[in-house]
């Protein structure tokens, strides 16, 4: 089963292994070899053998997960909230507040504030 290339884990590494349960069973459990923490639960109707072996891959790569979250999204999101901070802190100084926490009072009070800032 190490001849195969495997879908990432959730842990973040690709398992070389797998580590298929349930042989001649039903169900069977598939998991990888990386960090046995995450497993999945698939159709064997009762094969084993090679069909068993092609059952626990075929689950493990098809197995849905959640795409990665790139990391200049996640910059570019807090450039966003910083950018908006700046802006309040300038507005602040011209409207003459004495304190950010003021802006953000007044802003909650006008309904104007969209993310919370504590």
């Amino acid at each position: 089963m190490g001849q195969t290339k495997y879908e990432r884990c959730p842990c973040g590494k690709i398992p070389m292994f797998l580590s298929p349960e349930g042989v001649g069973s039903r169900i069977g459990h598939v998991s990888g070899i990386c960090c046995n923490e995450w497993s999945i639960e698939f159709k064997n109707d009762f094969a084993d053998g090679e069909a068993f072996k092609q059952n626990a891959e075929i689950a493990w790569n098809n197995a849905s997960r959640a795409k990665p979250v790139a990391k200049d999204m996640i910059a570019r999101g807090l450039t966003v909230l910083l950018d908006d901070l700046d802006e309040r802190i300038i507005l602040s100084d011209r409207i003459g507040l004495d304190s950010v926490d003021e802006l953000v009072r007044l802003c909650e009070e006008e309904d104007q504030l969209r993310l919370p800032l504590k």
